[in-house]
């Protein structure tokens, strides 16, 4: 028989009380923590599946506020097209009062006056920002878009090219483009011929190795030429043929990198600066200079043309000296016969020209000028419905994220959270043991020979 001696007694006594406080400030620490996981030993499964739960949420609160500020750009600019509209619709009443014959030369100079402050209201809408950051300028929004005299900033001047998109992402795999650039809205005299395919590519990640350096060795040539435009329908003109007739050209522009030159990783804009330059060098033809132009298009090169049609011929010059018909490190890649379009006039131009029609009384320009104040007016209203349209979709994504951001937060509360009423229960219930431990213990440690000798 195994003899049971006062110290076993004891040890296990002390050993269960242990136990019995463990076990209670287990669920004391629950209640305290909000949460029955403290380490992943506790429940690898639902740990697991909580930092997943808590990723998404913090994704969604994310996405859920690009799109709050998404929407505030939107109404932004659709505040900011309102007021253009408004006043583009006075200029047109205005006009048609301009072109009756009958009126005095004092009453058109009163007309003209007035759209003269028109279009310095016009000017200051096309500077609107939105948190510091004009809303109509591309991706130069610490840039005004137009000068005080209506001409537009060439620092800021998208040239008409489509590519300088603000985005925000409201998403795993969706972004949403928020502004329209100032020629998009008030009008461009170039229109775009963008070289495509493949990218500028440098020979190092510019984001990780910017102060490396790349040298590119390539050649393109422009065959442009512009057709006759009539001002009245902005249409080609046709010859007895059925052909368009040629106002300028066809010539030749040729353009090559410099090959000994180093750029540092991802300076586009100095390949471009370097390739216009050599559009106004000879042996090219001189004054085309503001008729075409390089633009840097994100990581690529496009081309603007001021109404020319271009065709654009690259060649590189690989390591052997022979010409092959398509960049590989250069990453430029050619669309062949691009043709210019006829991009809508220039706002403010416009309404300088028909101040000084005005001015001169002559009712017949000022009559053929209206077309172009409608096809601006039509411009603003389509522009409108696809903002208004963009911010009803901000909308529905944003009830949508929200329905998600509750339903992800109910689920992490479920696999996480602390039971309170179940917790509370445990505690009082471990308390309890714990306590008649303690009362049990008293009673089987024996008293000791201190206790006899008080």
């Amino acid at each position: 028989m195994l003899r049971i001696t006062n110290s076993m007694m004891i040890s296990r006594a002390m050993r269960n009380q242990s136990n019995n406080l463990r076990n209670m400030d287990k669920w004391n620490n629950d209640l305290n923590a909000m949460t029955h996981l403290h380490k992943p030993s506790d429940d690898p499964v639902k740990v697991g599946r909580t930092l997943r739960l808590q990723s998404e949420i913090t994704l969604s609160t994310q996405y859920s506020d690009n799109l709050d500020s998404a929407k505030a750009w939107l109404e932004t600019t659709e505040s900011s097209l309102s007021e253009v509209n408004k006043v583009m619709q006075r200029i047109r009443e205005i006009t048609v009062q301009g072109a009756n014959g009958v009126l005095k030369e004092d009453d058109k100079s009163k007309i003209s006056q007035e759209i003269g402050q028109l279009r310095e209201h016009l000017i200051t809408v096309s500077n609107q920002t939105y948190t510091g950051r004009h809303i109509f300028s591309g991706y130069r929004s610490d840039l005004a878009f137009t000068n005080s005299d209506g001409t537009y900033n060439e620092n800021a001047n998208t040239l008409g090219v489509s590519y300088q998109s603000m985005e925000y992402k409201v998403g795993v795999s969706q972004n949403l483009q928020v502004n329209y650039t100032g020629d998009r809205i008030f009008g461009s005299s170039y229109s775009e011929a963008t070289i495509t395919g493949k990218r500028l590519e440098f020979a190092n990640d510019p984001a990780t190795n910017p102060e490396l350096t790349t040298q590119f060795d390539f050649g393109i040539t422009l065959d442009i030429q512009k057709r006759k435009i009539d001002p009245a329908t902005g249409k080609p003109v046709l010859d007895g043929s059925g052909n368009p007739v040629i106002e300028d050209g066809p010539l030749s522009i040729t353009v090559n990198s410099d090959p000994t030159k180093k750029y540092k990783n991802g300076d586009i804009e100095s390949v471009v600066n370097d390739l216009n330059a050599q559009i106004k060098a000879p042996p090219n033809p001189a004054g085309y200079e503001d008729k075409v132009k390089f633009v840097v298009d994100k990581d690529r090169i496009a081309i603007v043309s001021r109404d020319y049609d271009i065709e654009t011929t690259v060649v590189e010059v690989n390591a052997a000296g022979v010409p092959t018909d398509k960049l590989g490190k250069s990453g430029l890649e050619t669309k062949p016969n691009v043709e210019a379009t006829q991009p809508l006039k220039p706002m403010f131009e416009m309404l300088t020209k028909l101040q000084g029609l005005l001015e001169a009384g002559d009712s017949e320009q000022i009559s053929n000028m209206l077309s172009d104040v409608d096809a601006h007016l039509q411009n603003i209203l389509q522009i409108s419905g696809e903002i208004g349209a963009k911010i009803n979709m901000v909308d529905i994504m944003q009830t949508r994220m929200d329905e998600t951001l509750i339903s992800t937060k109910d689920l992490l509360s479920k696999t996480r959270d602390t039971n309170m009423g179940e917790a509370i229960m445990n505690l009082s219930i471990a308390e309890a043991v714990y306590k008649s431990s303690l009362a049990v213990s008293a009673r089987i440690i024996q008293p000791t020979l201190v206790d006899f000798l008080r």
